[in-house]
């Protein structure tokens, strides 16, 4: 028995968790392990905190994710017939994942290449996390925002562009001796 079930088996019969288990299993189509569905219920009756997601556990269809991640990089935005969206490149504990931001989301978190952010409650569909909520953290990284703050037009320009490449430009300005024009 694991640390979570004996936990849950304080607060519920046997049977009982045995049956939250399998619905749970079942509300989440079979993409969660016994494991999980443990411990989802274990957050739902608040006996343990919401634990963080990992990049390589995401599926389509899954729900209540929790990320913590660092921006990459942010598309360009795509219009389709019914909305727009932009896609953001995560990376978190050297694992890649997309966030996409429908319609005016981007413009309410203006994330940008460094930004540490947290995801919660989010959902997994169309190869992409889905925003439930986002919490932009306070510490981010300094070189980035400060090139970003210097360089006029980078923005438009930045999905093309590597992150190494970025932030080589990025000390290339800021080593320079006459004022970036």
């Amino acid at each position: 028995m694991s640390e979570i079930e004996d936990l849950l088996l304080a607060k519920i019969t046997k049977e009982e968790l045995d049956l939250a288990v399998s619905n749970k299993i079942e509300e989440m189509h079979g993409l969660v392990d016994r494991e999980k569905a443990l411990s989802l219920i274990a957050i739902e009756k608040g006996l343990i905190k919401s634990q963080k997601t990992k990049v390589s556990d995401l599926r389509d269809g899954l729900k209540g994710i929790n990320l913590e991640a660092r921006v990459d990089y942010v598309s360009e935005l795509v219009k389709t017939q019914k909305s727009s969206f932009r896609d953001i490149g995560l990376i978190s504990n050297g694992e890649k994942a997309v966030l996409r931001l429908w319609g005016t989301k981007y413009n309410e978190f203006r994330l940008i290449y460094g930004d540490d952010i947290e995801l919660g409650n989010c959902s997994y569909s169309y190869n992409a996390v889905q925003l439930g909520s986002l919490r932009k953290s306070t510490t981010t990284s300094g070189t980035a925002r400060q090139c970003w703050k210097g360089s006029a037009g980078m923005e438009r320009r930045w999905p093309r562009r590597s992150t190494a490449e970025f932030l080589k430009r990025c000390s290339d300005r800021n080593n320079r001796k006459s004022p970036v024009v």
